[in-house]
């Protein structure tokens, strides 16, 4: 996973640093290709990510009722 691809996946560089629990300025010292370590939190945030978004979208559906 190259760095720009993790950060296209939440948006922004902030936001992917706030999923991880990290400062911004810590993303920016990593090389483009995301250490692999990194990468698996990445994907840990993102399926979180996902989970969160279907909840919301559940509620959304439900207040609508649809």
């Amino acid at each position: 996973m190259t760095k720009n691809e993790a950060i296209s996946h939440f948006d922004s560089q902030r936001a992917l640093a706030k999923a991880l629990g990290l400062h911004e300025q810590s993303l920016q010292k990593w090389p483009e290709q995301v250490p692999e370590r990194w990468a698996t939190a990445i994907r840990n945030a993102m399926v979180m990510r996902a989970s969160q978004l279907e909840k919301k979208a559940a509620e959304l559906r439900a207040a609508a009722g649809i």
